[in-house]
């Protein structure tokens, strides 16, 4: 080409340069937080999914006297509200609400791994 621009060339080039340099950090530091703001609204999102099947999976009479303790237990006041008295009291309705709630959390946690 031939052309000599002498010490102009460098008093042009190196401030466009950095201006462009700067311009094109500063956009991927802006899609990095764009990033990690939709991936944290994700993870809110399966924290709140997983906390809300488990509150509304109701589940059969034990867990519902279980989680109200109802006095029908019987038997001494100590050994009324133990877990193997809730065990023994489970139905098929408390055993389908607890496959559930784990089958939930599960897929959650797998789905959230694999956005890390």
């Amino acid at each position: 080409l031939g052309m000599n621009f002498g010490s102009a060339g460098h008093t042009i080039l190196a401030p466009s340069l950095s201006y462009l340099l700067v311009f094109r950090a500063n956009n991927a530091y802006m899609r990095y937080w764009q990033g990690r703001t939709q991936v944290s609204e994700i993870f809110l999102t399966l924290r709140d999914l997983t906390m809300q099947v488990s509150i509304y999976m109701r589940g059969g009479d034990g867990m519902f006297r279980w989680r109200w303790r109802e006095k029908s237990w019987g038997g001494d006041v100590k050994d009324r509200f133990t877990p193997e008295v809730m065990l023994e009291n489970m139905d098929e309705l408390d055993n389908a609400a607890s496959r559930g709630r784990v089958n939930t959390v599960r897929w959650c946690v797998a789905l959230a791994v694999s956005f890390k």
